[in-house]
């Protein structure tokens, strides 16, 4: 529920709306004590864990298929389902350079990604699609415990990220969380690079 005018939160008072993003409103107020205009941010809880949980499981996912690509086939496992996850982590890994460096796949060091133009979106809802459409075609009779879950945790990433791409979030040009500018600086602080290429 969006914040009046005049509104009595904590220490200040809100005067207008300012803007909203995906996660929450934000408004400005006057603080009571401080007698200074201060901002309020109003969160949506709900959006908040949702994205928090993605980027959770997408750690989870991209790890897990990480450690079991080239791993030996266990009882139980299936072969169509290493295939759609080998797939997957080789279509994704292109659109997500900065990430591959990150897991030690110096093939796209050259990279940086133009995130916000139709393009680079229109390649990622397409594997997104695709890949969905590949894991729930999967049959999971023959899956393991292990596999099962594997499967639930990629096709609830697949869903959630093909919703999020109708969010417009992807053209505020700061953003709290991550955005180029912060990237850059991260990258130059922690990434160490021990070859002349991979600058």
């Amino acid at each position: 529920m969006p914040l009046a005018a005049g509104t009595r939160f904590g220490p200040s008072e809100t005067l207008a709306s300012i803007g909203a993003g995906v996660i929450g409103k934000v408004y400005r107020a006057r603080g009571r004590k401080l007698q200074r205009d201060v901002g309020q941010a109003l969160m949506n809880t709900a959006k908040l864990l949702l994205t928090m949980s993605l980027t959770a499981l997408i750690s989870l996912t991209v790890s897990s298929v990480s450690v079991a690509m080239g791993a030996p086939n266990q009882a139980g496992s299936s072969t169509a389902l290493a295939k759609v996850f080998d797939d997957y982590i080789e279509a994704w890994l292109p659109l997500n350079p900065i990430d591959a460096t990150s897991l030690g796949d110096h093939r796209y060091d050259d990279r940086f990604p133009d995130t916000i133009s139709e393009a680079y979106r229109s390649q990622l809802r397409a594997v997104y699609t695709r890949y969905l459409g590949a894991a729930q075609r999967v049959d999971t009779v023959p899956l393991s415990a292990k596999d099962k879950l594997s499967l639930a945790i990629l096709l609830w990433e697949l869903t959630i990220r093909l919703a999020l791409m109708d969010n417009d979030d992807y053209l505020r040009p700061v953003h709290q969380m991550n955005a180029v500018p912060s990237e850059f600086a991260l990258l130059g602080s922690a990434q160490h690079f021990r070859r002349v290429e991979h600058g």
